[in-house]
């Protein structure tokens, strides 16, 4: 294919779900790619983000809270360290509803409760589905496998720190140590979604479906 005709392609099929006649939704795009070459694609050679599909999100679905809504209603509170002024120290999270909510066991754990909170749900259905969910995991039934989710959560090192650490050839041997024990617990964990929950998920699933 020549290389005008693919570049003429691409732009087209971009620009028919993005205007880009509208300043401020290209600046959004660029801020998005920008965040993913440093988070998701950030072990991608040459900074490339790869995009197989755009789907549109249904905003109607969640709550849209303003900043000012969430410090209102202490939802986050931010607490800067007192040397953060001089370029040292590291903001924490403050008292506040999530700080009282979070007993979550790892980082993607916590980013989930966050988002949960940052954007609540609208539909009821979706709204009960979670709140099952929640429940199965905290009845007595499950009170053995929901502790072994939780001992194996802990075990998991920080994964994509240890990948960074790899793929520009500067890991140590203690990289090395934390992704073996991440994987061993990525396994126990598998084993005991399949074999103690996946059959209760499986009927919260179809009473869900039977209720719509």
């Amino acid at each position: 294919v020549p290389l005008g005709h693919f570049e003429a392609s691409a732009y087209h099929s971009i620009a028919s779900v993005v205007d880009f006649d509208s300043d401020i939704l290209v600046r959004a795009l660029g801020s998005l790619l920008s965040f993913l070459q440093s988070t998701l694609f950030r072990l991608e050679e040459g900074n490339t983000v790869t995009v197989n599909s755009v789907l549109q999100s249904n905003s109607s679905l969640f709550m849209r809270l303003t900043s000012s809504t969430l410090n209102a209603l202490h939802i986050f509170t931010t607490e800067h360290h007192p040397l953060l002024a001089k370029g040292q120290g590291h903001s924490k999270e403050g008292f506040s509803l999530f700080s009282l909510l979070d007993r979550t066991k790892s980082k993607m754990g916590r980013k989930c409760l966050r988002e949960w909170m940052l954007k609540p749900l609208f539909d009821l259905s979706t709204i009960k589905l979670r709140q099952d969910g929640v429940e199965m995991f905290l009845s007595s039934e499950f009170e053995g496998p929901t502790g072994a989710l939780l001992q194996g959560l802990e075990k998991v090192g920080a994964i994509d720190r240890v990948l960074t650490h790899l793929a520009k050839c500067q890991a140590v041997g203690m990289d090395f140590i934390v992704l073996i024990q991440s994987l061993r617990s990525a396994l126990d964990i598998c084993h005991t979604l399949q074999m103690e929950f996946l059959p209760k998920i499986t009927n919260i699933m179809q009473k869900h479906k039977d209720n719509n």
